[in-house]
């Protein structure tokens, strides 16, 4: 196996040392048979197919494969793993497909293309594809080969230490505000930032009344939302000394 490098490996005829699997034999079929595509939500299966149509994979013979590392399988058939990714015991990232294409329809469906096309993005992935997330939501980290260390710094100096065994690794921030997350390859350190928001509904404070009524009895130090008759007579005897002046004022100046 190289040391560097993502590794394709098609129709694999004997076991390969550090590859992370071992050939058991060859499965035919008197006739094509279907394939189980996942259902997993894992956010790796959800990289390896995404855009697919989920078109029905024929395959008339294989080779059946026993996994000894953690591998992600995309079709199978009845359990045994026909295409699946994950990683070599160098960390390189590996791509196998047990079966040789010309005993299937793989070729000739519309997911072919849009499949390979998912396939290049998972070997040379960037290590963090996003920066900003909300607080609780999984942070998905690619781990480039020959990683030694992956940390993430918390914004309140919380220090974690994440699993590298794997092509991907995975942290959920709890706390809101910048994770400085640091990748050590070769004894070279690489910073990334990611910056956790606070979520939607923490932002708004929850209101417990939908109006504010003023409740009690009206005593002499104010109102209680509404007039009360002293105020209603002061207010009328108001009117009636400005229309009184009013009328004095006409009298005595226009009858002069």
């Amino acid at each position: 196996m190289p040391r560097d490098g993502a590794v394709w490996i098609i129709n694999p005829r004997s076991s390969i040392n550090e590859s992370g699997f071992s050939v058991q034999g060859d499965i035919a079929f008197p006739s094509a048979e279907p394939m189980e595509f996942s259902s997993s939500t894992s956010s790796v299966v959800g990289k390896l197919s995404k855009d697919m149509t989920g078109d029905t994979l024929y395959i008339s013979e294989y080779v059946k494969c026993g996994l000894y590392r953690n591998f992600t399988t995309l079709y199978s058939y009845k359990g045994n793993p026909v295409i699946f990714a994950g990683s070599n015991t160098h960390g390189n990232r590996e791509i196998v497909f047990a079966f040789d294409l010309h005993n299937s329809n793989l070729p000739l469906l519309y997911d072919f293309v849009v499949m390979m096309r998912n396939f290049v993005d998972y070997s040379f992935p960037d290590t963090v594809e996003k920066s900003t997330f909300v607080s609780g939501e999984e942070v998905l980290i690619n781990v480039p080969a020959g990683c030694q260390s992956i940390r993430v710094d918390t914004p309140d100096n919380n220090v974690l230490y994440l699993d590298t065994e794997n092509a991907t690794c995975v942290f959920v921030p709890t706390e809101v505000g910048v994770h400085t997350v640091t990748v050590t390859v070769a004894n070279t350190q690489k910073v990334y930032n990611v910056f956790a928001s606070m979520k939607e509904a923490e932002r708004r404070p929850a209101v417990s009344e939908k109006e504010i009524a003023l409740q009690g009895e009206a005593k002499a130090g104010g109102f209680d939302g509404k007039y009360d008759m002293m105020t209603l007579l002061f207010i009328i005897l108001a009117l009636l000394f400005i229309a009184d002046w009013m009328v004095y004022c006409y009298e005595k100046y226009q009858l002069r």
